[in-house]
């Protein structure tokens, strides 16, 4: 707090008594100068077509933000909140999912490692 009153010009005054409390009075500079509007350009989101993304995380609330969040917008997400459930889901049905969103830092495989071992079988599994 002091470091953005000082650099606005400020200053703050503390008063402090036993048993009262304290109080902060925070003095800034008055000006007339009037910043520029600023206006956001909001884009719509990219929609999906029902394409299915795995979701590989291992924080159960994650998975299930990022489930809703692109169902939301026309993914068909499927998580999992293990690496290695992952890697043999993929294993088992190389041609189901679209796209793999990992997290990185997971036990068992960390998410490089998985994404590794999904390249390796979708090379496989376009060579057939």
């Amino acid at each position: 707090m002091h470091g953005i009153v000082a650099d606005l010009g400020g200053a703050i005054d503390v008063k402090s008594a036993i048993g009262k409390g304290t109080t902060f009075e925070i003095w800034l500079p008055v000006t007339t100068d009037v910043g520029k509007a600023v206006v956001e350009t909001v884009r719509e989101l990219p929609r999906g077509r029902g394409e299915i993304v795995m979701i590989v995380d291992d924080e159960p609330t994650l998975v299930e933000l990022a489930e809703e969040m692109l169902a939301g917008i026309g993914y068909e997400p499927v998580g999992f909140e293990s690496s290695r459930v992952a890697l043999d889901a993929f294993r088992t049905h190389p041609d189901r999912f679209d796209l793999v969103l990992t997290d990185e830092a997971m036990p068992e495989l960390v998410g490089t490692e998985l994404a590794r071992e999904i390249r390796v079988l979708s090379r496989i599994f376009q060579s057939f």
